[in-house]
């Protein structure tokens, strides 16, 4: 399954990905090689199914970018990945959403601010 160039994992690319809109950071790539790599060895229908809605999440946020709330005293928006326990913490930029983790909603995400 071709998931798009969010998905490489080469640590010599250390630039964003901006598809369409959607500007995925290094560290929201990162987030979903690790996410993609534990739970294609556990569930693979699970792993697909996060990198499918996760583009989806991100694509919706392109269209809606104020749709999810904003995290308190920041720029970040958070938004959940539907039917996962994971969130996109993204940006609004102009013409564009910066989607900077992907992070399940049990971590201690906020201190990657």
């Amino acid at each position: 399954m071709d998931r798009g160039p969010h998905f490489q994992t080469s640590r010599e690319r250390r630039t964003p990905i901006v598809t369409s809109g959607i500007v995925w950071a290094p560290s929201a790539r990162s987030d979903l090689a690790r996410i993609d790599l534990y739970y294609s060895e556990l569930d693979l229908e699970f792993a697909n199914r996060t990198a499918r809605n996760a583009v989806a999440a991100a694509k919706f946020l392109q269209a809606n970018p104020h749709a999810g709330p904003k995290i308190d005293g920041t720029a970040y928006r958070k938004w959940h990945v539907p039917e996962t326990p994971f969130l996109l913490i993204y940006r609004p930029e102009k013409g564009t959403i910066r989607i900077l983790r992907v992070r399940h909603a049990r971590e201690d995400w906020q201190s990657d601010r």
